[in-house]
C-alpha cells in the first residue's frame, strides 16, 4: 500500500468513527456511544489514542479496530460498512482541513 493511500485509509476511518458518533446522537439513545471519551470507556482504548485515529493522525493496528467496533457495539462487517460509505469528496474536504491548520 503506497504511503497516499494509507493517508486516505486513516482519514476515511476517522470520518467512519465521526459519522457513527453523529448517527448515534441522533438517535437519542442513552445505551448508544455518543462521544470518543464514551469510544474510549468502552473500547478500553485511551482516549487520546481514539482521538488521534478519529482524525486521522494515527494508524491503528487491526487489534484497535476491532476493539473499535467492540466499543460502539458493532461487528466488524457493521463497521466496514460504515467505512465503505465514506465518500472521496469527505476524505478530501478533511485533508484539506487540515492543511488549512497548519498554514
Amino acid at each position: 500500500m503506497e504511503v497516499k493511500e494509507k493517508l486516505i485509509s486513516r482519514h476515511k476511518l476517522g470520518l467512519t468513527i465521526q459519522r457513527i458518533l453523529e448517527e448515534n446522537k441522533s438517535k437519542k439513545d442513552a445505551k448508544l456511544v455518543t462521544s470518543l471519551r464514551k469510544l474510549a470507556a468502552s473500547s478500553g482504548i485511551e482516549y487520546a489514542i481514539i482521538q488521534k485515529i478519529s482524525s486521522g493522525k494515527k494508524d491503528p493496528q487491526w487489534t484497535t479496530v476491532l476493539s473499535l467496533a467492540d466499543g460502539f457495539g458493532l461487528t466488524i462487517s457493521e463497521l466496514c460498512t460504515y467505512y465503505e460509505q465514506v465518500s472521496d469528496y469527505s476524505i478530501q474536504k478533511q485533508i484539506q482541513q487540515i492543511k488549512k491548520k497548519k498554514v
